[in-house]
Parts: structure tokens; C-alpha cells; sequence
């Protein structure tokens, strides 16, 4: 096949957690909203919250035939320590919608669950 026929972000650019990150495996025929907010606690701690709603741009390019991908939260904590030492623990939880769904083509579906997930990551600056 020749023809571009859908527009893809790098895959290294993080969006969220898991629906683009883990479920489709980037931003490809699809807009999202994210509003965000971060509080720093104290000039070594940062908490962030997030919440990403992921839509198709065009119904056929979803296995469940429908736009709505998922609504997804996402909370986080870093933590800066001494001697150049980070650590930080995400946690997300995506609701999936009807896109996600899989349509089998004697005409039944299986529907998408909700997903978690946790990270921790430890850092170093230099």
C-alpha cells in the first residue's frame, strides 16, 4: 500500500498512560483533550493530576466502529532526593468507550474493560 492515509505523532511523544501509550501505540487518526494540573508540595515533591478524553477522527479506523476511544485519569507524585536521585509513581485508570469495543463479524461484540495501571520510576540527573 502506498497511500498515507492517516496522519501518526512520533511514537515517543507521551500523551497519557495507556490508551494511546499502551492500547493504540501512539496518536494516529485521533484528537484528545487533556486539561492537567500540577502542585508543588515543597521544592522537592510535585504532585500532577490529568484527564485525557481520546477521540477517532473517523469511525472505520477503530475496531468497534464508533469514535469515542476512552476517558482516561492519571494522578502522579516526584520526588526529587539528594545526591541527584528522582523518584516518581504514576497511577492511571482508563475507561474505555465504544470504539475500543471489538466488533467480530458474525455481528457480536467484546466489550472493552476498564484498565490500571502503576508505575514507579527512579531517576537520575546528571
Amino acid at each position: 500500500d502506498k497511500t498515507i492515509s492517516n496522519f501518526r505523532f512520533d511514537p515517543s511523544y507521551r500523551v497519557d498512560q495507556i490508551l494511546f501509550r499502551e492500547v493504540i501505540g501512539g496518536v494516529t487518526d485521533a484528537w484528545y483533550v487533556k486539561p492537567h494540573v500540577a502542585y508543588a508540595l515543597n521544592s522537592s515533591a510535585q504532585i500532577k493530576a490529568a484527564a485525557i478524553y481520546g477521540q477517532a477522527v473517523h469511525a472505520q479506523s477503530t475496531p468497534g466502529g464508533e469514535t469515542p476511544l476512552g476517558l482516561e485519569f492519571d494522578l502522579g507524585l516526584d520526588l526529587k532526593l539528594k545526591n541527584r536521585l528522582g523518584f516518581a509513581l504514576d497511577y492511571a485508570l482508563l475507561f474505555p468507550m465504544a470504539g475500543l469495543n471489538y466488533v467480530i463479524p458474525q455481528g457480536s461484540t467484546v466489550t472493552a474493560s476498564t484498565a490500571q495501571r502503576v508505575m514507579g520510576t527512579l531517576m537520575l540527573r546528571f
